[in-house]
């Protein structure tokens, strides 16, 4: 079967593209309504007649019932955005995705909450795809605060060596940050992630699964480590020498030959 004409790709590209960019917008909106109100809006249309309190009043279409961190068509589209974003360079969506930016973070965190739907997955596919194609991306990652967030639930899982899926997912996007042209130096709140990798036991009876985060957050040491300035590389000599000295036990037992990124982490 030949495939369909090259314009007709085109057209449907364009036309899923505008549907994403309605939903950033939707989503955008929706955000506003809840949280912040409708500020901006002239004061005729904010309140009914008689109201003095001065406070801004949620649009009328907004469901109160129904909160951003519960809402079904959030999720979804977000989900959905972020598998599109992931491989899509279309600046205009990067730039609305990024506008979000104060939504993803609230969500990120209320995740965890009871009765909430997990958005943690589908924002770390948005984030991946943003910070991948747009330099600004890495500038509001940074300035919401996002790797805070980010690093302590790395923290947890090296903790207590729960291999949770998303943790995988968690340090690829500090990756893409860390790795960033836009990023010449590491800052001194990220070698704290060096020295919590460094401690972690790796037993021979490791799973590989842990065995594959650990692995991994090796390898996010390493790239934060050779941006760090000359004084903290000096300061952090000592747990680097015990990462190494892990990769050599694990090369030599070969345990790292079902881990990919393993090896590569070894011979660094």
């Amino acid at each position: 079967k030949s495939l369909a004409p090259i314009d007709t790709l085109l057209k449907l590209r364009s036309d899923l593209s505008e549907a994403f960019s309605l939903t950033l917008e939707y989503c955008r909106d929706r955000w506003d309504a809840s949280v912040a109100g409708t500020v901006g809006l002239d004061p005729s249309l904010q309140a009914p007649e008689g109201r003095t309190d001065g406070e801004p009043m949620q649009l009328t279409w907004d469901n109160p019932k129904i909160s951003p961190a519960s809402d079904p068509l959030i999720f979804s589209g977000l989900r959905t955005i972020g598998i599109w974003l992931r491989d899509d360079n279309t600046p205009s969506l990067h730039h609305q995705a990024l506008g979000l930016m104060d939504m993803f973070k609230t969500l990120y965190l209320a995740s965890s909450e009871p009765g909430n739907i997990d958005f943690r997955p589908s924002i770390h596919l948005v984030l991946q795809g943003v910070l991948q194609h747009a330099d600004e991306a890495v500038y509001d990652f940074l300035s919401h605060d996002f790797w805070t967030v980010m690093a302590a639930m790395l923290e947890k899982a090296l903790d207590t060596g729960i291999p949770e899926p998303q943790v995988m997912h968690v340090i690829r996007i500090l990756l893409l940050v860390v790795e960033s042209e836009t990023i010449h130096h590491s800052k001194e709140t990220w070698m704290r992630l060096i020295t919590k990798s460094s401690k972690v036991d790796v037993p021979n009876s490791l799973s590989t699964p842990s065995l594959e985060t650990i692995l991994a957050s090796y390898q996010l040491a390493i790239a934060i480590y050779s941006k760090a300035p000359k004084r903290l590389q000096s300061l952090f000599k000592p747990e680097m020498k015990a990462i190494s000295r892990t990769c050599a036990r694990l090369l030599i037992s070969g345990r790292t030959e079902s881990v990919n990124d393993g090896i590569l982490i070894c011979h660094a």
